[in-house]
């Protein structure tokens, strides 16, 4: 009958072993600890600077166009436009 393998002695609670490997990770842990507080501050100082905010306009962009200030235009009114617009393009 085959014998079961004896658990290694970094399990073993209170073991010289199992010191030493906790030893060892709390400076691993300790040591990327330091990596990531360091590239925090590495990328701190990379940050660009905030780009202020323009003043809020309290037009709209297109109030300059004629139309954005008419409101509700029908359709009979556009094509009385579009149809004006297409006269006065082939007498030019």
């Amino acid at each position: 009958m085959p014998r079961s393998l004896p658990a290694p002695l970094t399990a073993t609670a209170g073991s010289r072993a199992q010191t030493a490997r906790a030893e060892a990770e709390a400076r691993e842990a300790l040591r990327r600890a330091a990596e990531q507080e360091a590239l925090r501050q590495r990328a701190a100082q990379l940050r660009p600077a905030p780009v202020p905010i323009e003043t809020v306009r309290t037009e709209p962009a297109a109030a300059s166009s004629p139309y954005s200030r008419m409101g509700y235009v029908d359709d009979a009114e556009i094509e009385a436009h579009v149809r004006g617009l297409l006269t006065r393009r082939a007498s030019a």
